[in-house]
């Protein structure tokens, strides 16, 4: 499989664009039945007749760097889903399969709890990682002794006045 992929990704260079590769999944069957394979393995998901679908697994399959992380990924959202900044409109954290991070899809689940029928795939433990339990506070241990214990000064100190009086 791991040399199926990267004679996928050799052909990077052969689609100048997307328009181009539009046209060749249009009419290439063996080239859509690979990317829907590979998408099955690499991805975990599968993938729809639809072009646009499969152009999308195309890219994605294309750009995978490390395919051991590819194997183990925990979040996967819906095809043609877009996650959107609802706090800051802040563009920079829309998120797509393609940029998804864990720490970006945390961000989106807590700001916006509604965007999670935008995920196909979470993490079993998903509630744990969005609201861990709170770290309890260390308990500062004092020696009684040491408390109890005046300093060898002051007990000079005392000493004096007893004497004195």
């Amino acid at each position: 499989m791991i040399e199926r992929l990267r004679k996928l990704q050799a052909t990077k260079s052969i689609y100048a664009s997307i328009d181009m590769l539009m046209k060749e999944l249009a009419t290439n069957l063996t080239l859509k039945k690979e990317v829907k394979e590979l998408s099955l393995f690499f991805l975990n998901r599968n993938v729809g007749g639809c072009n646009n679908c499969i152009c999308d697994a195309y890219i994605e399959l294309i750009n995978i760097k490390n395919i051991t992380d590819m194997k183990t990924l925990e979040y996967r959202l819906r095809a043609g889903a877009l996650l959107r900044d609802v706090v800051n409109n802040d563009a920079s954290l829309t998120m797509s399969n393609f940029n998804l991070t864990e720490e970006g899809a945390l961000y989106h689940l807590r700001t916006n709890p509604d965007c999670i029928k935008l995920f196909d795939k979470l993490p079993e433990d998903i509630e744990k990682r969005l609201y861990p339990a709170p770290v309890a506070a260390a308990k500062v241990v004092v020696e009684t002794e040491e408390e109890e214990k005046p300093s060898p000064i002051v007990k000079k100190s005392k000493n004096k006045n007893k004497q004195r009086n």
